[in-house]
């Protein structure tokens, strides 16, 4: 698992990995960026998608996203699952 932030400032912009994840796909901000100092939630998606694609195209791995609850952030998933022609499930709760 990874350690807590050292200190309260730096924990403002860090966000600490899930321990029950295996596998992590970092993000980078972007060049020129108008506020380098801020999280931006949701900047993974795009670059999740293409990645997710690639594997299916070049490893022949199946992939399929499963919705079971959430919010804006997970419809911008799922808009960009069905733009690389990922199948998605979504689960009445």
């Amino acid at each position: 698992p990874a350690p807590p932030p050292a200190s309260s400032q730096a924990s403002s912009l860090l966000v600490p990995l899930q321990p029950n994840h295996t596998h992590f796909i970092l993000v980078d901000q972007p060049a020129g960026d108008p506020e380098p100092d801020t999280v931006k939630f949701g900047a993974d998606i795009r670059p999740r998608a293409v990645l997710e694609r690639a594997a299916v195209v070049f490893r022949s791995v199946p992939t399929v996203l499963l919705v079971v609850a959430g919010g804006a952030g997970t419809l911008n998933q799922v808009i960009e699952a069905v733009l690389e022609g990922c199948p998605v499930v979504l689960v009445k709760g």
